[in-house]
């Protein structure tokens, strides 16, 4: 990162984003409070940031090799 400036700036304006779309447009999809949906609710995003470094991991070795 040249200006972790900016960086901070788009994280910060992402967050936002999310806060507000969650505090917001979540009375028009609403869920129903059961433990399937806790568990998905809890598990998704480590699996999702799982990939995503596994994905960026095998594309960093094909890059060196």
């Amino acid at each position: 990162m040249k200006i972790p400036l900016i960086f901070i700036a788009k994280v910060l304006f992402a967050s936002a984003a999310l806060s507000f779309t969650i505090k917001y447009g979540g009375r028009f999809f609403p869920l129903e409070a059961t433990a399937t949906n806790a568990i998905i609710t809890v598990t998704l995003p480590p699996f999702a940031m799982m990939l995503v470094l596994f994905w960026r991991l095998s594309k960093n070795r094909e890059s060196s090799s």
